[in-house]
């Protein structure tokens, strides 16, 4: 079983969620993910990773970092794999290609 962690952790109706977490952006974040995942028995999580910041259908990308659409924010997944490890994440990571 394996989990596909979107780019913001989060999913556009998670702020009314009283368990959502806003700290997405922090190291403890992954670290607890990973042992979540750790007792939930996962075998793996894919970190989505971009080269760059996707256009909309006008060919901007301007509208997409303003609004903080999808696709704006991807976070390094290297760095994500090393905090999920540091959490006890015990299943094996391969990047990405």
């Amino acid at each position: 079983m394996g989990m596909v962690n979107p780019p913001t952790s989060q999913y556009a109706e998670n702020w009314r969620n009283p368990l959502g977490r806003a700290d997405w952006l922090s190291g403890r974040f992954f670290t607890d993910l990973a042992r979540t995942l750790e007792r939930g028995c996962f075998d793996l999580i894919f970190f989505a990773d971009a080269l760059a910041v996707p256009e909309d259908a006008a060919g901007e990308y301007a509208t997409t970092l303003r609004t903080g659409g999808k696709g704006s924010i991807y976070l390094d997944p290297i760095t994500l794999v090393a905090l999920a490890h540091a959490g006890g994440l015990a299943v094996p990571c391969a990047p990405n290609r």
